[in-house]
């Protein structure tokens, strides 16, 4: 429901890292089939992010995937608050 497309925002946003707009990958990648149900668009978004997040390496955050940047930086992160 809302609450989780509300996480996955969320975990999406955190891969914006690489300073590629989310809304415009997401976009581009899910929606041009414009003919799927909601539940496979669901599905299709879940997916992506967890590609984008997990799998995918970007150069502007030293080849890194968003899960590792944001993992690495973490401890750090805490320690400051």
């Amino acid at each position: 429901g809302a609450e989780a497309t509300a996480a996955l925002v969320a975990r999406g946003n955190r891969g914006a890292v690489s300073g590629v707009r989310l809304e415009d990958s997401i976009g581009s990648e899910v929606y041009s089939n414009s003919r799927c149900t909601l539940s496979q668009a669901r599905g299709d978004i879940i997916e992506y992010l967890d590609e984008y997040n997990t799998k995918l390496q970007h150069t502007s955050i030293a080849d890194q995937t968003p899960d590792q940047a944001y993992w690495s930086l973490l401890p750090a992160i805490l320690a400051a608050t």
